[in-house]
């Protein structure tokens, strides 16, 4: 824990703004004598004055403690313990962290006095990107991260576009990751591809080593389709994203902050 230093940073705060004890004492409808006990480590403010404190210099309330912006080791503990308070398969959990994301985007574009967050929002500058779409979706990223990607990205992400450029190999992918462990059956009810097609997609899927064909424990079933983790998680992610630029391109983005550039490298 921080030391708690209020009296000394009431009086530093004070001395560079460049005003009286009096005069602070006015501002927040104080007694002088109060302003003097609060420097001179007499007795603290009472907790209802310190956002009067707080809003008068311009600071956070953990600024008045600390001299801090902001305990950061503390925030985290709260959301990881707000978080986990959820069953972590709960749709409880997800809300939480949803609104965890949506009041990190509010911040992040705390300039924008238009932005409104059931709107799609893109914020984009030269130290990250954030998407925000209806309360529901979040994405925040460090720009920094498409100027560091190594080869093993670059590579996976180009099988993946390759086998997505086939509109078949999408059908399939997505009806697949629909279903766990999804059946030739109900493979063949989800595709509207006929059974040559959907060979074909399901022959180079497996030849990429995009997905895993396994034999049922159910003979009835017969074969069962499942996606590999690593692609299955690039997967989620590439539309999802997709999905939400396409609701924001359809209902109009707002781009709050301007673009930049990092240079790339492939290593």
């Amino acid at each position: 824990m921080n030391e708690i230093k209020i009296s000394k940073n009431i009086l530093m705060l004070r001395k560079k703004k460049g005003i009286t004890q009096e005069e602070l004492a006015k501002a927040l409808n104080v007694s002088n004598q109060a302003i003097s006990k609060w420097e001179t480590e007499v007795c603290q403010p009472d907790i209802l004055i310190l956002p009067l404190i707080a809003k008068y210099f311009n600071v956070s309330i953990d600024y008045l403690f600390y001299g801090e912006d902001m305990v950061y080791e503390e925030i985290y503990d709260k959301i990881y313990d707000k978080v986990i308070a959820f069953n972590q398969m709960s749709k409880k959990a997800y809300k939480e962290v949803q609104k965890i994301m949506e009041n990190a985007h509010k911040g992040l574009g705390r300039w924008n006095k238009k932005m409104e967050i059931n709107c799609p929002n893109i914020i984009s500058c030269e130290n990250g990107i954030a998407v925000q779409y209806n309360k529901e979706y979040g994405i925040i990223l460090l720009r920094e991260l498409f100027a560091s990607f190594d080869i093993d990205t670059f590579n996976i992400a180009h099988k993946i576009f390759n086998v997505l450029s086939d509109k078949n190999n999408s059908l399939v992918l997505l009806a697949i990751m629909s279903m766990d462990d999804i059946s030739d059956n109900e493979l063949k009810e989800k595709v509207n591809i006929n059974n040559n097609e959907l060979n074909v997609s399901l022959n180079k899927l497996i030849d990429d080593n995009i997905i895993i064909k396994k034999e049922s424990k159910h003979k009835v079933l017969g074969n069962t389709y499942s996606i590999k983790e690593q692609e299955y998680i690039c997967l989620c992610t590439i539309y999802s994203a997709i999905y939400i630029l396409q609701v924001g391109l359809r209902d109009g983005i707002c781009c709050n902050l301007g673009y930049a550039d990092f240079p790339i490298s492939i290593n």
